[in-house]
């Protein structure tokens, strides 16, 4: 709970109801910043994996971390977007309304544990793999700008 508060709603906007966090304020670092955020969002993960939250809905969660990640890659209005998305809350809700369901969360096999971490290290490697990329794609095009 702790983590998503930081990563979506550390600083209150003055004025409104609405706040922004480090998952937004490090997307403004292009390419490192939304890597960074999509690590933390995968502490998250991680705590849905060893509560045994259903495959469904652990799928769920990376899909909003993926959305995450693929728009905060927008220049200049991916960090508004990103904040907007707030990936960590709706995590968080996802997960405290399966953890009140028992019956949901009582899955202990091997298969759960397999199939759950291939499945998040995938996406977690491909999130890592596309923000490499952008890096990439970043720094060949301020050599071709340089010249």
């Amino acid at each position: 709970m702790l983590l998503s508060k930081v990563l979506d709603d550390l600083i209150p906007i003055p004025g409104t109801k609405q706040s922004i966090g480090a998952d937004a304020i490090a997307a403004f670092v292009p390419g490192f910043g939304n890597a960074a955020g999509t690590a933390m969002s995968g502490v998250v993960i991680a705590d849905a994996i060893r509560l045994r939250v259903p495959l469904p809905i652990l799928g769920r969660m990376l899909f909003n971390i993926g959305i995450d990640a693929a728009v905060g890659y927008v220049p200049v209005i991916g960090p508004v977007l990103d904040a907007a998305w707030r990936a960590n809350r709706r995590n968080m809700k996802l997960l405290e309304r399966t953890l009140m369901d028992e019956q949901k969360t009582a899955q202990s096999s091997v298969v759960y544990l397999v199939v759950a971490v291939t499945l998040s290290v995938t996406v977690l490697l491909a999130l890592l793999a596309s923000a490499v990329f952008a890096i990439w794609a970043v720094v060949q095009l301020l050599n071709g700008i340089a010249y």
